[in-house]
Protein backbone atom coordinates (compact mmCIF):
# COMPACT_ATOMS: atom_id res chain seq x y z
CA UNK A 1 0.00 0.00 0.00
CA UNK A 2 3.20 2.36 0.89
CA UNK A 3 4.07 1.99 -3.38
CA UNK A 4 0.31 3.19 -4.35
CA UNK A 5 0.57 5.84 -7.04
CA UNK A 6 -2.67 6.63 -7.29
CA UNK A 7 -6.13 6.44 -5.74
CA UNK A 8 -7.27 3.54 -8.15
CA UNK A 9 -4.05 1.55 -7.68
CA UNK A 10 -4.63 2.11 -3.54
CA UNK A 11 -8.06 0.39 -4.11
CA UNK A 12 -6.44 -2.35 -6.43
CA UNK A 13 -3.65 -3.24 -4.28
CA UNK A 14 -6.27 -3.21 -1.02
CA UNK A 15 -8.30 -5.75 -2.43
CA UNK A 16 -5.03 -7.69 -3.64
CA UNK A 17 -4.21 -7.14 -0.02
CA UNK A 18 -7.56 -8.52 1.59
CA UNK A 19 -8.00 -11.34 -0.88
CA UNK A 20 -4.66 -12.38 0.25
CA UNK A 21 -5.12 -12.12 3.59
CA UNK A 22 -8.66 -14.41 3.36
CA UNK A 23 -6.90 -16.72 1.74
CA UNK A 24 -4.29 -17.60 4.96
CA UNK A 25 -6.51 -16.62 7.66
CA UNK A 26 -9.37 -18.99 6.57
CA UNK A 27 -7.31 -21.91 6.27
CA UNK A 28 -5.33 -21.14 9.70
CA UNK A 29 -8.64 -21.24 11.35
CA UNK A 30 -9.58 -24.79 10.36
CA UNK A 31 -6.09 -25.68 10.80
CA UNK A 32 -6.18 -24.79 14.67
CA UNK A 33 -9.17 -26.71 15.05
CA UNK A 34 -7.32 -29.49 13.54
CA UNK A 35 -4.38 -29.47 16.24
CA UNK A 36 -6.90 -28.87 19.15
CA UNK A 37 -9.06 -31.70 17.87
CA UNK A 38 -5.73 -33.76 17.42
CA UNK A 39 -4.62 -32.82 20.98
CA UNK A 40 -7.17 -34.00 22.90
CA UNK A 41 -8.27 -30.71 24.24
CA UNK A 42 -11.98 -30.94 25.04
CA UNK A 43 -12.33 -26.89 24.04
CA UNK A 44 -12.37 -25.16 20.74
CA UNK A 45 -13.61 -22.03 22.41
CA UNK A 46 -10.33 -21.66 24.53
CA UNK A 47 -7.98 -22.23 21.29
CA UNK A 48 -10.26 -19.84 19.74
CA UNK A 49 -10.07 -17.24 22.34
CA UNK A 50 -6.08 -16.99 22.59
CA UNK A 51 -6.26 -16.63 18.81
CA UNK A 52 -8.47 -13.66 18.75
CA UNK A 53 -6.72 -12.23 21.90
CA UNK A 54 -3.49 -12.63 19.52
CA UNK A 55 -5.23 -11.46 16.51
CA UNK A 56 -6.68 -7.96 18.89
CA UNK A 57 -3.10 -7.56 20.43
CA UNK A 58 -1.57 -7.51 17.11
CA UNK A 59 -4.26 -5.05 15.73
CA UNK A 60 -3.82 -2.86 18.56
CA UNK A 61 0.24 -2.85 18.68
CA UNK A 62 1.18 -3.52 14.79
CA UNK A 63 0.12 -0.38 13.69
CA UNK A 64 1.36 1.55 16.54
CA UNK A 65 4.86 -0.40 15.93
CA UNK A 66 4.91 0.34 12.86
CA UNK A 67 4.66 3.89 12.51
CA UNK A 68 6.83 4.35 15.01
CA UNK A 69 9.65 2.10 13.12
CA UNK A 70 8.49 3.57 9.44
CA UNK A 71 9.25 7.48 11.35
CA UNK A 72 12.15 6.29 12.79
CA UNK A 73 13.99 4.22 10.00
CA UNK A 74 11.72 4.49 6.76
CA UNK A 75 10.46 1.97 4.44
CA UNK A 76 13.32 0.63 3.07
CA UNK A 77 14.88 -0.31 6.88
CA UNK A 78 11.96 -1.23 7.63
CA UNK A 79 11.29 -4.13 5.09
CA UNK A 80 14.94 -5.12 5.12
CA UNK A 81 15.01 -5.93 9.26
CA UNK A 82 11.29 -7.64 8.78
CA UNK A 83 12.07 -9.95 5.76
CA UNK A 84 14.38 -11.80 7.50
CA UNK A 85 11.36 -12.79 10.38
CA UNK A 86 9.56 -13.84 7.17
CA UNK A 87 11.99 -16.28 6.23
CA UNK A 88 12.54 -17.77 9.42
CA UNK A 89 8.69 -18.13 9.94
CA UNK A 90 8.81 -19.78 6.49
CA UNK A 91 10.87 -22.10 6.92
CA UNK A 92 9.59 -22.95 10.14
CA UNK A 93 6.00 -23.76 8.64
CA UNK A 94 7.98 -25.30 5.98
CA UNK A 95 9.22 -28.43 8.35
CA UNK A 96 6.42 -28.02 9.78
CA UNK A 97 4.34 -32.15 9.93
CA UNK A 98 1.93 -31.83 6.97
CA UNK A 99 0.11 -34.67 7.70
CA UNK A 100 -3.16 -35.59 9.48
CA UNK A 101 -2.34 -37.73 12.40
CA UNK A 102 -5.43 -39.46 12.95
CA UNK A 103 -6.50 -41.28 16.48
CA UNK A 104 -6.72 -44.88 16.02
CA UNK A 105 -10.30 -46.70 15.34
CA UNK A 106 -10.85 -47.73 18.48
CA UNK A 107 -14.58 -49.38 17.17
CA UNK A 108 -14.79 -53.04 15.86
CA UNK A 109 -17.65 -54.38 13.93
CA UNK A 110 -19.13 -57.44 14.92
CA UNK A 111 -20.10 -59.99 12.58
Amino acid sequence: MSRAWSYPSAIGLFALQAATMACVITPSLAYMAEAVSQAGVGSFGVAYGLYNVAWGVGLLGGPALGGFLFERMGFAWLALLWSPVLVVVTVLLAKADPHVRQKPDTTTERS
